[in-house]
């Protein structure tokens, strides 16, 4: 047999000596497995620099090359965060790049492609994590922080104090309030609470408490409250009236036998929505939430991109919320550091 090589050979690197890698080997024993058995020794398989054997080698190569390892390259590709060369078709189809400054890197720009795959998920804070933390390069997106309007915080902020009060027999006891919030009232109502509330004879109590609003809207209530309550609490309505301005608490005993006290009072109202003037009461914070981009975290897997992240939140986040991507944690409203309730799913 001539020693001459064929075109197949030669054109695939068959003719070059060049050892043939792992895969291509592999795929070289599994052609020749295919043959009958003795065919190995008939052709001298095991010979370097046999024609047969170079013929053999130049077939394992385009086998590999256009068969075994495309098919790998297709698995790869069709997975969005380890594409490549179909990364232009995944942006394409998505409408990337979405910022005026766009990733340039290929881990930057896969991170997009994920992260705007995500964001037809819930709106819960694991899927804000899996959607924000690739668009800032973390490595874990559980490790990214959401602050959140702490609620109790909140309704200690909007806790009006008022004087306590005493009436021994037929008489009343007026409050005032002075509300600095706007908008109008939540859909909580007003709520007072007494501190140490206490009555002569709790048998026969005969109470009207009066709570009056800003724009002069009244309810009145003509509570029962027993001996074992010290700290009654009381919701009145007012819901959607305004809020701003002077709210006065009118309590009539009219029972000549009896007397009731309290040490002091509070008055639990909050703004929410949007006044006359455009206004949104304090309590629209409670549907506040910032993602934190912590310089010690972001950026370690791809490049940071918080235009992106904004633009991701504004797309996901319900009307009635207000997200926010933040890079320091000073200046973040009172309030705001532990978790609340407002994002469905709060699991830490």
């Amino acid at each position: 047999m001539s020693h001459l090589a064929s075109p197949l050979a030669m054109s695939l690197g068959g003719d070059s000596g060049a050892p043939l890698t792992p895969d291509e080997r592999d795929t070289f024993e599994m052609l020749v497995s295919l043959w009958p058995p003795g065919v190995r020794d008939l052709y001298d398989l095991d010979t370097d620099g046999g024609d047969v054997r170079r013929y053999f080698e130049a077939l394992a190569q385009m086998v590999t090359r256009f068969g075994t390892q495309m098919v790998d390259d297709l698995r790869t590709e069709i997975v969005p965060y380890q594409a490549v060369e179909r990364l232009p078709d995944w942006e394409a189809v998505l409408g990337l790049p979405a910022t005026r400054h766009p990733p340039t890197t290929i881990a930057g720009r896969q991170a997009a492609v994920l992260a705007k795959l995500r964001e037809h998920g819930s709106y819960s804070r694991a899927e804000l994590r899996a959607l924000i933390a690739p668009l800032l390069g973390y490595v874990n997106p559980s490790t990214l922080v959401i602050y959140e309007t702490d609620r109790s915080a909140l309704r200690t902020a909007h806790a009006y104090a008022g004087a306590g009060f005493s009436i021994s027999g037929v008489g009343s006891a007026t409050i005032p309030f002075y509300v600095a919030d706007d908008g109008v009232v939540s859909q909580g109502g007003a709520r007072v609470t007494f501190a140490n509330w206490s009555a002569s004879n709790y048998s026969t109590l005969n109470l009207t408490v009066t709570l009056t609003g800003p724009d002069g809207t009244v309810a009145t209530l003509k509570p029962k409250v027993g001996a074992a309550t010290s700290h009654p609490c009381w919701t009145f309505g007012h819901s959607g009236k305004p809020i701003l301005g002077l709210w006065t608490l009118y309590i009539n005993n009219t029972l000549v036998t009896n007397t009731v006290s309290a040490d002091s009072c509070s008055l639990f109202v909050e703004g929410a929505r949007l006044d006359s003037a455009g206004n949104n009461g304090l309590g629209g914070v409670q549907f506040e939430f910032a993602c934190y981009a912590d310089p010690a975290l972001e950026g370690a897997v791809s490049g940071t991109d918080h235009d992106a992240a904004r633009a991701a939140l504004r797309r996901v986040q319900p009307a009635h919320t207000a997200g926010a991507v933040i890079t320091v944690k000073s200046g973040v409203k009172p309030g705001a550091l532990v978790p609340s309730e407002f994002i469905p799913n709060n699991v830490a």
